[in-house]
Formats: structure tokens, C-alpha cells, sequence
């Protein structure tokens, strides 16, 4: 009997394997070249993503004691071979906003679901994606949460399947489990106020199983194509699809030419925004909150309707109503509190300013409230603002803002 189970999972793999169309595409970013194969109906990398995600207010700093880790990335034991071999590890807020390529995201819980149950299910899944085109590798994980977690709650991607007896670690800055298990991201939210999220487990010689894990710890990141066309020679290097609204991004600084000043600025969605407050003066447009420089190095400058029209650097644009919209939107799907995430120091990295605004020769709620122009027009003397409540923690699209008012700007690159 156990002669005819090892011959019946030899076979399967055989199939399994021969029945893959397999392709390759190459990361802009790096020029790195990777593996892809397709399981199911789904285009996946069949190699752990490489690429090291490096922004200027965090590299080099970790510290287990900190939740900014879910922001970075690593070498299993901080060593660079264990990245060559295995692929790097990320911190779930990293795999979800920049880990994939352009025309690449991280799998949802489902998807990883139908991969598991493509390859044999409970019986053969974990051999046959080890011996196949996917080429699962036992690359561990890092340990660095600093926030209570007992583990007790468990998520069966398969729905089929009891699992129980899982053994999650609970410790804290410990490199763990190389060789033995492989743990990957998906994009989907477990529990968002307590940093809970889904991802797949595969244990060495035992199911495969999916839990739910916090942000700040460092899993590996298999990516899937938005597509399901193939990546190759003949195609878009990035594996891009170019009728796809997702552009290569980075979340560089912005330096205007200008005047030489320099702004943080955010991926969101698919879009790149300021994470600032524009801080640009000339011509004489442009006013400082009560008339102090002091409050522009604080929170930008405020401008008029006409003004704002004209104020971002060359290759930005003053948003448009809908483009605050999806913005909003984006932030609500990654979980947060909108308001929350939105403010500065929030999760979402926009880091509004309570900046407050302008009125004829008059200056009012600094500290309270944040309003942000659009491009839109609702008549001759108002237009669309985005502002915030901070007394009611509140977001809210508002059409009625008139146009001589001063208020803040956030440009969004073209």
C-alpha cells in the first residue's frame, strides 16, 4: 500500500510538472531575472523575490523593540548568501505597498488557496510544489514582533482541512526555522488594528497550513502576475502589461528644481504623492499661516484655488477629486482607520498636517484641521477640497471651499 502511495505521488508530480507552462521576466529595479510558472489559471514568480527595498528614513534602523520593522527587509541572519539562496525577508507592510514589480502584486489569501489545492491538495501539495517548477525553498523567518501575540487564533486557506498542533513562535528578535519552513505574505488583513495578517505556511514533511501572522515580522514573497500572460523575451522586461494603470514607482524624494527643496514622497495605490505639504513661493502667490515663515517650515504654504492650479513642480499635478477618492479608497482596503492612517505618522505614510487655512485677511484652525486643494470646480467661486476633523476624526470630500480661500497642496506626480 505505502508502495503504491509513493508510486502515486511520483506520478502525480511527473504530470503536474510536465503540464506547466513556464516562462521568465527581469525586475527593473535591479536587473534582476526571474523564474515564473503557471499553476492553475495564475502566473506566479517560481523564485522568493530578491529585490532590497531601501528608503532613506529607515535603512539601517531596526530594532525589535519597534513596530517600523514591518518597514523593512533582510538577509536571514543578517547574511547576504542566505539572500542569494533563499530570497529575502519582509516586513508585511513593505511585501504589500513596494515588494512586487510593476504588473506583479502579493497573492491573496484565495489565491494562495487555489495554488495549494492546483498542486495536489492535502496529500501531495507540499512534495509536489518542492520537486516542481515552483520551487518551494524552507527559508524561515525573523521573529521581531514586540506586540502580544498567543497565537491561538489559526485560518484554514483550504477550508477542508482541521488544522491544529501549529507552532508559532512567539519570540522576540530571533532568526527562525531555516530549512524547516516557508512562510509567504499575502496582501489580505486579518485583524488590521491588532497588525494581523494572512499568510501561507508550509512546514517541512507536513501540511500546509495558513494562519494569520503580525506585520512586523520578515516572511519571504512570492508574487503574482495581474495578468496571466506570460513574461519573456519578447515581452515587457517588467512583466508589465502596458494598458494597465500601475506604472514602475519609486518613493524617492522629490527635489523642485525650483528652489531647490526637498519632499518625501509616497506610493499609494498606484499612484506617487507628496508626503508633505507644498512649501513653494513666487510670484507672490502662496501665504505663510498668520503670516510667519515659521509656520511654512512647519506646514507648507496655503494657497488660493487659482494659485494651487500652478503651484506644483514640473511632472505633478494638483490632484483631481477622483484621484483624492481613490486615495481614500486604498487607504480603507489596506485596513486602517482612514483618518488614523491618513494623519501624520499614520500607517498609510500620507502624513496629512493639521495646517489649517486662510480667509480674506484671516487665519483659523492650525492644529485641527487639514484641507487640501483639487484640480475640480464646482462653479465660478468653489471647488472640491479634501479635508480632515481632527475633533471627530473625521475624512470628508467637500464641495463648497471657496476659491479665495488659502489652503493646503499635496501634488501628485503625472
Amino acid at each position: 500500500m505505502k508502495r503504491i502511495s509513493i508510486l502515486s505521488l511520483f506520478l502525480f508530480i511527473s504530470l503536474f510538472s510536465k503540464a506547466q507552462e513556464t516562462s521568465y521576466f527581469v525586475d527593473e529595479r535591479d536587473q534582476t531575472k526571474y523564474k515564473t510558472v503557471k499553476i492553475g489559471n495564475q502566473w506566479w514568480m517560481a523564485e522568493n523575490l530578491r529585490w532590497k527595498y531601501e528608503d532613506p528614513d529607515l535603512t539601517g534602523y531596526f530594532s525589535p523593540e519597534d513596530t517600523w520593522v514591518e518597514y523593512g527587509s533582510w538577509c536571514y541572519n543578517d547574511k547576504e548568501a542566505n539572500c542569494k539562496k533563499y530570497g529575502r525577508l519582509y516586513g508585511w507592510t513593505i511585501a504589500k505597498r513596494y515588494a512586487c514589480p510593476s504588473g506583479w502584486r502579493l497573492p491573496t489569501a484565495k489565491e494562495w488557496s487555489e495554488l495549494f489545492n492546483s498542486a495536489g491538495g492535502k496529500t501531495n501539495a507540499l512534495n509536489t510544489l518542492e520537486s516542481n517548477n515552483f520551487n518551494l525553498l524552507m527559508s524561515g523567518y525573523g521573529s521581531f514582533s514586540s506586540r502580544k501575540f498567543t497565537g491561538d487564533e489559526q485560518f484554514d486557506f483550504s477550508l477542508a482541512y482541521n488544522i491544529s498542533d501549529v507552532d508559532i513562535a512567539k519570540y522576540i528578535g530571533s532568526w527562525l526555522c531555516l530549512d524547516k519552513d516557508a512562510l509567504f505574505w499575502s496582501s489580505d488583513v486579518y485583524n488590521a488594528q491588532n497588525y494581523q495578517y494572512y499568510y501561507a505556511h508550509f512546514r517541512k514533511s507536513s501540511l500546509f497550513t495558513g494562519l494569520y501572522f503580525l506585520a512586523d515580522n520578515a516572511l519571504s514573497v512570492r508574487c503574482v502576475k495581474e495578468d496571466n500572460t506570460p513574461s519573456g523575451e519578447n515581452s515587457n522586461p517588467s512583466g508589465n502589461n502596458p494598458s494597465q494603470s500601475q506604472t514602475p514607482l519609486r518613493n524617492d524624494n522629490l527635489v523642485d528644481s525650483r528652489d531647490n527643496k526637498t519632499y518625501k514622497t509616497v506610493i499609494i495605490g498606484n499612484k506617487l504623492w507628496m508626503a508633505e505639504n507644498l512649501n513653494y513661493q513666487s510670484g507672490g502667490y502662496g501665504v505663510c499661516y498668520d503670516n510667519k515663515s515659521e509656520n511654512c517650515q512647519k506646514y507648507g504654504t496655503l494657497y488660493s484655488w487659482q494659485d494651487a492650479q500652478k503651484a506644483c513642480p514640473g511632472g505633478w499635478h494638483l490632484p483631481d477629486k477622483s484621484e483624492f477618492e481613490s486615495l481614500m479608497t486604498q487607504i480603507k482596503n489596506d485596513g486602517y482607520g482612514l483618518f488614523s492612517s491618513l494623519m501624520n505618522g499614520g500607517h498609510s505614510g500620507f502624513n496629512a498636517l493639521n495646517g489649517g487655512w486662510q480667509a480674506g485677511s484671516g487665519f483659523a484652525a492650525a492644529g485641527e484641521r487639514a484641507t487640501f486643494w483639487t484640480s475640480t470646480e464646482t462653479g465660478t467661486n468653489s471647488a472640491w477640497v479634501m479635508g480632515t476633523n481632527g475633533s471627530e476624526s473625521k475624512v470628508e470630500m467637500v464641495n463648497t471651499a471657496a476659491k479665495v480661500c488659502g489652503f493646503s497642496v499635496r501634488c501628485v506626480k503625472d
